[in-house]
């Protein structure tokens, strides 16, 4: 299958000093960074119990395969709050990656010929998005939901 992934992390709100006060700067700044990937997965799924419900866990690699990248900006003025995105060059980052996942759930078959998964997921990036010293390598955590229709 493939998963659509978004990685990223965020900055707390903190005060903004300045060396000449301006009384119509942003006092106030946050910063958000969202990477966005097609996630190619390959893992092996092992199950306890043979009837309708069953347990699982799933360990394996999920090649990342980077799409875009976004940057949000939220300063608050004196008197208003502005949200500023903007989409960088992407051409300092790693355009693909690789992924151990963990994860681990419950099966629920429907009926002969379907079945829905909910699985809570877990992924590290092998590598840094960027080879800086100051880089560091993306984690995520999420949930997988699935329905399968089939034999």
């Amino acid at each position: 299958g493939l998963h659509y992934s978004n990685k990223g992390y965020q900055t707390k709100m903190m005060d903004l000093y300045y060396f000449v006060p301006d009384p119509k700067a942003p006092t106030q700044g946050k910063f958000i960074y969202n990477y966005n990937f097609l996630d190619i997965p390959l893992k092996a799924n092992f199950s306890i119990g043979n009837k309708k419900t069953r347990f699982f866990t799933s360990i394996g690699m999920a090649m990342n395969v980077f799409l875009k990248e976004t940057q949000t900006s939220i300063y608050i003025y004196p008197d208003y709050t502005e949200k500023k995105i903007i989409y960088p060059t992407e051409h300092y980052l790693r355009k693909v990656n690789v992924s151990p996942s963990l994860s681990f759930g419950i099966d629920y078959t429907l009926n002969d010929n379907s079945h829905i998964r909910v699985e809570p997921t877990f992924r590290c990036a092998m590598f840094k998005m960027v080879d800086l010293e100051s880089s560091g390598n993306l984690i995520s955590a999420g949930l997988n939901i699935s329905y399968f229709f089939g034999k």
